[in-house]
């Protein structure tokens, strides 16, 4: 994945040493003012969020938790190799996870439905 892959109207920069990447429209600062457009850092990091979903994906990294393009081996804000078979295996991790999750719900949900019918058990005797 190199920078050239980006559409040439859109342009990822380093804004200070805090903030890791912005994107900047095609439109110049004095545009987007003219227009009303809100640039601000967080307004402009959520238009690279955005953007970066629409293109990758949303698969992250497991060191830095920076979007990973779908078939690159590599993280691209972090830098570290990234093993494709890793990836499958987290998926199917979560997918348990939720699994799991799910049937604890359901039967904590069938406990408390058998204790509120033990309740009006007792409350008829």
């Amino acid at each position: 994945m190199t920078m050239r892959s980006l559409s040439k109207n859109v342009e990822i920069l380093p804004e200070s040493s805090e903030d890791s990447l912005v994107i900047r429209l095609s439109e110049t600062y004095s545009e987007r003012l003219k227009l009303r457009i809100e640039d601000s850092p967080k307004a402009r990091a959520m238009v690279l969020e955005e953007m970066i979903l629409e293109i990758w994906g949303e698969d992250l990294c497991p060191f830095c938790d920076g979007v990973i393009p779908e078939d690159s081996r590599f993280c691209i804000f972090c830098g570290k190799a990234i093993d494709p078979f890793a990836r499958e295996y987290e998926r199917k991790q979560q997918l348990l996870m939720q699994e799991m999750k799910e049937m604890k719900e359901k039967r904590e949900m069938e406990e408390m439905k058998e204790k509120e019918e033990m309740k009006e058990k007792e409350a008829e005797r």
